[in-house]
């Protein structure tokens, strides 16, 4: 009954991390108020009331340093306290670090593969869905699911809670990208490249048979192609190359190798027959064509670079503490034409925050992993660069399962997590060093 129960919580917390990257029900309770992370919180901090979960006391210290950078960029800036101090911002980073290590610490054996689990369930529906969209079918699923507008934009979504389709003004073949829960395509790949990344690099810590192994990997890089996200190609390309070259001599390498060189095939045929209409063309080369830097030309490679032109201002200005919030969104409307929307969360935290608070955040994500022996400096720098890729192109830095996945490596050596200073070649691992190729119970 415990091991059912611990199961139940443990997915129930892995659920709320897989919406809070932005599911469609997320994201619309979440721009109407509070009520949706105060919900999650409340939920936290039942679970850590009865699990007897603790956060190790240097996250609380940089949690609470985090809080004070925020509010001095908030004085310093003159803004009002509510743009200025960013409690909404703030709390949704406390809680992609809380719900996440919640995760890990309630059972540590299971939690990635009742998270690659979870990851595939809704994966498997979405690509249904989507097969069934593009093969004649949207009429009719337009008519049958519920409809919902995000916050007053032109975006509509068919359902929300097991599969979405967006349909907007301005988009009005946006049912060809596999959104799955999410509200863009660019959210949806997040979840599946962290998914992909524990199935490659964490593998040993998955109790999965050596089939069901190789089918979620297909069936996840078959996802990810399928939402068509330029930033979600470049994670796929970042997480197969290192896969490959770094267990090249593996079985698993060997065939990712093979995998990497069909899509290259593909990649090529489909440019050859279809041209201008391919997808490197419309997801790469139409993209850096209609790029400008000063937002004379609407489109999300130009929106992604005005944060960083923005960024370069307030670095001239005020570099430590950023400018206010109410200045980036005036800015923000003068180089692009609305005063959001832009996406780059990097960028954009630099010009709102200043370069303490992006580098403390920076700190908390990759602490765990650095020094790490667990942790390779390829796999390191593979994962590093999956994190810059994504925070320059949406709405968060430190997407809760980038934390998640930063956190198990912190699991693995412990010292990071716990404080504890110990020999680096004497850190014992939380979980058994392999896992039976076997399905859990639960």
């Amino acid at each position: 009954m415990k091991k059912k129960l611990t199961a139940a919580v443990q997915y129930l917390l892995i659920y709320l991390m897989l919406i809070m990257h932005g599911a469609v029900v997320w994201a619309i309770k979440y721009a109407d108020s509070f009520l949706a992370l105060l919900a999650v919180m409340v939920v936290c901090v039942v679970v850590y009331s009865v699990f007897n979960l603790r956060f190790s006391l240097s996250y609380i210290l940089m949690f609470a340093l985090l809080a004070v950078l925020f509010c001095l960029s908030g004085i310093f800036s003159g803004d009002s306290i509510w743009h200025g101090f960013s409690f909404k911002t703030l709390l949704q980073i406390y809680l992609n670090f809380i719900v996440s290590y919640g995760i890990i610490k309630i059972d540590t054996e299971y939690c990635l593969t009742r998270f690659i689990r979870l990851v595939l369930f809704f994966t498997v529906i979405s690509l249904v869905g989507f097969a069934f969209c593009n093969l004649g079918g949207l009429s009719l699923l337009k008519r049958i699911l519920p409809v919902y507008r995000y916050e007053r934009s032109t975006r509509i979504y068919y359902g929300k809670y097991l599969f979405s389709i967006l349909w907007g003004e301005f988009e009005p073949n946006a049912y060809q990208k596999n959104i799955g829960i999410y509200y863009e395509p660019g959210v949806h790949e997040i979840v599946l490249n962290c998914a992909l990344f524990v199935l490659l690099f964490l593998k040993k810590y998955l109790r999965f048979s050596r089939k069901a192994y190789f089918c979620i990997l297909f069936i996840l890089v078959a996802a990810v192609i399928t939402t068509k996200s330029t930033t979600g190609y470049i994670g796929l390309v970042l997480i197969l190359v290192t896969e490959a070259l770094f267990h090249r001599k593996s079985i698993t390498g060997l065939m990712i190798f093979v995998l990497l060189a069909v899509l290259a095939f593909g990649v090529l045929v489909d440019y050859v027959l279809r041209g201008a209409d391919s997808i490197v063309a419309v997801h790469l080369i139409q993209k850096l064509q209609d790029v400008s830097f000063d937002g004379t030309v609407r489109s999300s490679g130009s929106a992604r670079l005005v944060p960083i032109r923005i960024a370069m201002l307030a670095l001239k200005k005020n570099p430590l503490f950023g400018l206010n919030t109410t200045k980036v969104e005036y800015l923000t409307f003068q180089f692009f034409g609305a005063a959001g929307g832009t996406g780059n969360a990097l960028f954009g935290m630099i010009s709102t925050k200043g370069l303490l608070a992006v580098a403390l955040l920076m700190y908390m994500l990759f602490v765990p992993m650095l020094g790490n022996k667990a942790v390779s400096p390829f796999v390191f720098f593979t994962f590093f660069l999956m994190v810059i890729n994504v925070s320059c192109a949406q709405a968060q830095v430190a997407y809760p399962g980038f934390v998640l996945v930063a956190l198990f490596y912190g699991t693995i050596n412990p010292r990071y997590l716990q404080g504890k200073k110990k020999d680096k070649d004497k850190c014992e691992s939380t979980v058994p060093e392999t896992l039976p190729e076997i399905s859990s119970p639960v």
